[in-house]
């Protein structure tokens, strides 16, 4: 919230020095306004406040654009000399960024990525064969070149996205809509536009929260928000054309608020659902893997089951809060003991290796949490819960077997 109270400062004093007459300094403030912004964009996880931190940067873009336009327009002023003498300007826009993206490397297999069979398998089928079987696919025979991935946060979207570029071996260009909205006047659609123009032959162009920069039409859409769609549908239409075995996967939490254009470019549609029982016990033993812990099967088989209506991101969190219940006892212990690797552990004051120290007195990184038990999972049940409205499910639902594919 910090970060917020500074854009605002920051977006006032712009305000201040348009006002002022002060073109330059007022667009400086309003690029640091933004760069705010779009880092406590990519920080948030709250889905409305999200959306509220986008809208806000795209009103400061809009600002600094106008006032770059009214600049550029003004007359240009002459001193005694004769000499042209241009207002104080920012060169943002002359010095145009080097509009480029690097490829992320992506390290995340099939088998990182719990559950989703059905997503996988039609990933498979629309980009791994058409990449190892070029020779099949050809003439009328044409691979999926756009998919779109949806559904309720925190189901493992984006790392179905590059657990896909891991197995097909191919470059992936990850972007969101706080990329291509935060460039300056011209530049969001050159950014767009040249990401598709320069990528490999073969890759994934990865574009998060599309819904973002290409919802429906209405009059309240910016100039820049227009400019970024119609060259995102064009580029999308070259490709489709071109012989380029290019991937556009894109992913939104609102599939129905896109724009019915942009919908059609994806020629697969994939709803990416909430874990089922036996999903959840999967990502519950993904997190629990690296950590001590003496949980029985029937264990994990109990806390999947409270956790119905959980995603996989709430599992996480489910598992890292059973954590600091761990640590808890930790910092409650008066006696530990040594283990063999050097470090302390908590244990009963009857334990006959048992060493009356506080937790504040082990030396740092000398510390080793009890095994987790099913108590600190059930602890944490308490005060952790599913992030998802269920009221939104049935949207999905609804969503699926009308556009669905």
């Amino acid at each position: 919230m910090d970060a917020l109270v500074s854009a605002v400062k920051f977006a006032q004093e712009a305000a201040l020095e348009s006002n002022a007459g002060n073109s330059g300094s007022a667009i400086e403030l309003y690029k640091k306004a933004i760069g705010i912004l779009q880092d406590s964009y990519k920080n948030e996880n709250d889905e409305h406040m999200k959306r509220k931190i986008f809208n806000q940067m795209k009103i400061y873009l809009e600002k600094a654009e106008s006032i770059k336009e009214i600049s550029d327009n003004s007359t240009v002023k002459h001193n005694k000399f004769g000499v042209s003498k241009s207002p104080q300007t920012n060169n943002f826009a002359s010095q145009s960024t080097n509009i480029t993206v690097s490829p992320k490397e992506s390290t995340v297999k099939w088998s990182d990525v719990a559950g989703l069979d059905n997503a996988k398998e039609i990933m498979e089928e629309a980009i791994l064969l058409p990449l190892k079987f070029p020779n099949i696919f050809k003439g009328k025979i044409r691979p999926w070149k756009s998919i779109l991935l949806y559904g309720p946060p925190g189901t493992g979207k984006t790392l179905i996205a590059q657990a896909c570029a891991y197995e097909c071996n191919i470059p992936f260009f990850s972007i969101s809509s706080a990329d291509i909205m935060s460039k300056w006047q011209g530049e969001s659609e050159k950014f767009v536009k040249n990401l598709f123009k320069n990528t490999p032959d073969q890759c994934i162009i990865f574009i998060d929260e599309i819904d973002s920069i290409c919802g429906e039409r209405n009059e309240t859409d910016s100039e820049s928000s227009k400019r970024v769609k119609t060259e995102l549908l064009i580029q999308m239409q070259d490709l489709f054309n071109s012989e380029k075995q290019t991937i556009v996967i894109a992913a939104t939490n609102l599939p129905w608020t896109l724009d019915s254009a942009v919908r059609r470019r994806f020629e697969k549609r994939i709803y990416i659902p909430l874990p089922n029982k036996i999903t959840r016990k999967q990502i519950l033993q993904m997190n629990l893997s690296d950590l001590p812990n003496n949980l029985s099967d029937a264990d994990l088989d109990d806390i999947a089951r409270l956790t119905d209506g959980f995603n996989a991101a709430d599992v996480g969190i489910l598992v890292r809060t059973g954590i600091m219940y761990s640590l808890k006892v930790c910092r409650d212990s008066t006696h530990f003991k040594l283990l063999p690797n050097g470090s302390y552990t908590p244990c009963a004051q009857t334990d006959p290796s048992a060493i009356k120290i506080t937790f504040n007195c082990i030396p740092t990184n000398k510390l080793s949490l009890p095994a987790m038990d099913k108590s600190a999972l059930m602890q944490a049940l308490d005060v952790v819960s599913s992030s998802v409205d269920p009221q939104m499910l049935g949207r999905y639902e609804q969503w699926t077997q009308q556009f669905g594919q």
